[in-house]
């Protein structure tokens, strides 16, 4: 099996399809010259990698400012919604301490109008 390790075996690879194989030298090299081309056209240089690399990188950092925004946009919504609940329900607090005041002090009043009434003391 012929095997090459990278494009400057060409040259190489054809002196061996003649020698170990008996190719005539033409041949050879055609051979030779459509393995390399073929190894070349199909692996991916270091290049090929960084560039790649980069497309993901941008690809990334695009999703997490989306991601970023949309998580933000919720937090926002959901504290709106939550200090809203508060101040509804810090308002009903309230009122239900008026109420009850109200009532003590309405009770109080009647409580002591009838002992007034009644001359109890």
């Amino acid at each position: 099996m012929i095997r090459m390790t990278n494009a400057s075996d060409t040259l190489a690879t054809a002196r061996r399809l003649e020698t170990d194989f008996g190719m005539d030298k033409r041949a050879a090299e055609g051979v030779a010259t459509a393995i390399n081309d073929h190894l070349t056209q199909n692996v991916a240089t270091k290049a090929d990698v960084e560039q790649l690399e980069k497309r993901l990188d941008t690809k990334i950092d695009h999703l997490d400012e989306k991601l970023t925004g949309r998580i933000d946009g919720l937090d926002e919504k959901f504290t709106g919604r939550i200090d809203g609940l508060d101040e509804k329900f810090t308002g009903r607090i309230d009122n239900l301490k008026t109420t009850i005041g109200v009532s003590v002090a309405l009770a109080t009043l009647v409580l002591t109008a009838v002992q007034v009434y009644f001359g109890v003391r």
